[in-house]
């Protein structure tokens, strides 16, 4: 019984967890502005309500996807500067569903 309050515990206070994302470089000193744009990015976490899921899907790398349609969207586009995140999330009976909205100026 030891074994399995200790157990218990230890998967209680596990958790999952990412490294540190740059969302975007710093720009050269000269660049060309080509508009402002954004790209959205999403993951799930299934099993469980909003406050304690347990299979991350897609959901880490959210912002690069996000950022990357933002540069996609502009032609010509390189990176962007001026960039603003925001996430929205929804719960859906089985999990939630988390959404990144990076927005910025498109820049070359």
């Amino acid at each position: 019984m030891k074994v399995f309050i200790i157990l218990f515990s230890v998967f209680l206070l596990s958790a999952c967890s990412s490294g540190q994302v740059v969302i975007t470089k710093a720009p050269l000193e000269k660049f060309e502005k080509l508009g402002r744009t954004e790209g959205t990015g999403c993951g799930t976490m299934l099993l469980g309500p909003a406050y304690a899921n347990f299979l991350p899907a897609m959901l880490n790398s959210r912002y690069e996807r996000a950022y990357n349609e933002a540069v996609s969207n502009v032609r010509g586009a390189t990176g962007l500067t001026d960039v603003t995140l925001q996430e929205s999330w929804y719960w859906w009976v089985i999990g939630t569903t988390r959404c990144a909205t990076v927005a910025g100026e498109a820049i070359r």
